[in-house]
């Protein structure tokens, strides 16, 4: 028997907001995306504006992973249809995701017919301290 896989820690960011999950390496999307909508919904009142009303279905967040997982914060992400869903089973760790990956995610409303496709996720400015201080 081979020995167990252990649990991926993620980062799951959309606009300035950024959670923390930890879940096996074979839970699947619905999974985390059922994990995720918990999370939305008991942080509601703690929430940037774009989130600040919960999707009501885990299917109405979509899920991106980092074109490049070395620099996501340069190279954006790419989202993840059904066929890259059922890619290896739909595991996480079948679809290449790693301990403390980054991933996106964006609330659709409906079928999102109309999303474009693109996440808007905002990281800390590196110059932070810099424009404090003037």
């Amino acid at each position: 028997m081979p020995p167990a896989q252990p649990p991926l820690s993620l980062h799951l960011k959309s606009s300035t907001a950024t959670f923390f999950i930890i879940l096996p390496a074979s839970a699947n999307f619905a999974t985390l995306q059922s994990e995720l909508l918990a999370l939305l919904t008991s942080n509601a009142a703690h929430l940037p504006p774009s989130l600040s009303t919960p999707p009501t279905s885990h299917t109405a967040i979509k899920i991106g992973l980092p074109k490049d997982p070395t620099d996501p914060r340069k190279s954006g992400f790419t989202p993840l249809d059904r066929a890259s869903y059922r890619n290896g089973n739909g595991t996480l760790s079948a679809t290449g995701i790693k301990d403390n990956t980054v991933i996106a995610f964006k609330i659709v409303e409906g079928d999102g017919d109309g999303w474009d496709g693109e996440f808007d996720v905002t990281y800390p400015s590196e110059d932070y301290d810099e424009s404090q201080g003037k």
